[in-house]
């Protein structure tokens, strides 16, 4: 019984660290959007969707997100209104049973764009040229890239997309954590002053020009005409910066913004315009992926890249197989119990059948 037990105990302790690794996975996960033109008709085909590769699909069925719907696996569609909607494509698979997809849609720029997976980032598009183009938005909390010289806040934001670099203005709001209002990030302890948004050159991490920082609403602000990694990174020797208005702004650095001044006065109206309109600000980027991890206290801890090995960080297999040689030792240990107690109980019938005997 005391064997079952310890099995059972090891079992649910391997769960929970599993299940937990899952939640560090999960907010690393990408999620692909379509970028739209307004009063323009597209075409969307259900066999170009990730859920349904590799099935055949039938009674495919369209909710637009516009009180308009459709049917069929190739259909077309005209949105009047900007914003971001959230396409619902449902079908029977091979098996029978229904399958559904999410497809989110950027129509116009007036409405920002918060990914379900990345939550920490808004994203608006001034501009861009016409036609249809994708946008895939990774947020984790190492990129794998080394931030040697600066403390990081463990939010790193991959943006890619076919969108030509410099043929558009794109505005990010990057939030971070700071419910107590104590002026540094929760659970890493930088100061929220220091804090920069900074973009991965291809070499090192370049300084975004003209962001500005807003200590009241935990948010940086940017107006960039490429993607790429950004991060919101600490320089290890920062001092405060300058204090502008009511936040902080901080500018300087190469390439990555619109790279004037009057760009960061447009920056921050839009900023202001949009945060009345659509409520952008810490409590509306939701912060459903829960806290930054805890990159540690020193910029040492914060700069070593995270290892992983097949999905899992490697302190998670460390601790996996030291469990299971617990539980290795444990169940010899059982074993060994039980035999001496099976042959002491077999020399006892031998001697109690020879006093029979006699």
């Amino acid at each position: 019984m005391s064997g079952k037990i310890y099995i059972l105990i090891f079992a649910l302790t391997v769960f929970s660290i599993l299940s937990s690794a899952k939640v560090v996975s999960a907010e690393a996960s990408t999620q692909t959007v379509m970028i739209v033109d307004l009063n323009k008709t597209i075409t969307l085909n259900a066999s170009d969707l990730q859920a349904f590769s590799g099935i055949a699909i039938t009674n495919v069925t369209w909710d637009f997100a516009d009180d308009t719907y459709g049917e069929g696996i190739v259909v077309s569609h005209t949105y009047i209104y900007d914003g971001v909607y959230n396409v619902v494509v449902s079908a029977k698979g091979d098996n029978g049973r229904t399958v559904t997809a999410d497809l989110p849609i950027i129509v116009g720029g007036s409405v920002p764009f918060v990914p379900s997976q990345a939550t920490y980032v808004g994203i608006y598009f001034a501009n861009k040229p016409a036609g249809v183009y994708h946008l895939a938005v990774l947020q984790s909390n190492d990129s794998g890239i080394s931030t040697n010289g600066f403390q990081s806040i463990g939010k790193f934001f991959n943006i890619t997309s076919d969108l030509p670099n410099g043929s558009f203005n794109s505005t990010l709001i990057f939030s971070y954590d700071d419910v107590d209002d104590d002026g540094t990030v929760d659970g890493i302890g930088i100061k929220e002053n220091t804090i920069n948004l900074y973009y991965y050159n291809g070499a090192s991490w370049t300084l975004v020009p003209n962001s500005v920082r807003d200590t009241y609403a935990n948010t940086l602000t940017a107006t960039v005409d490429h993607f790429t990694v950004f991060a919101l990174l600490s320089p290890v020797s920062a001092s405060t910066p300058p204090q502008s208005g009511s936040g902080q702004s901080s500018g300087g650095g190469g390439g990555g913004g619109t790279g004037s001044s009057s760009a960061q006065n447009s920056t921050t109206q839009q900023k202001n315009q949009t945060s009345n309109q659509t409520n952008v600000s810490a409590g509306a980027i939701t912060q459903e992926t829960g806290n930054a991890t805890n990159e540690g206290s020193n910029a040492q801890e914060n700069n070593a890249p995270t290892r992983t090995f097949l999905g899992l960080n490697i302190i998670y297999w460390v601790l996996i197989i030291a469990l299971v040689a617990v539980a290795a030792s444990v169940t010899v240990f059982l074993l060994r119990k039980k035999g001496l107690k099976s042959g002491k109980h077999s020399k006892k019938k031998r001697y109690s059948y020879r006093m029979r005997a006699r």
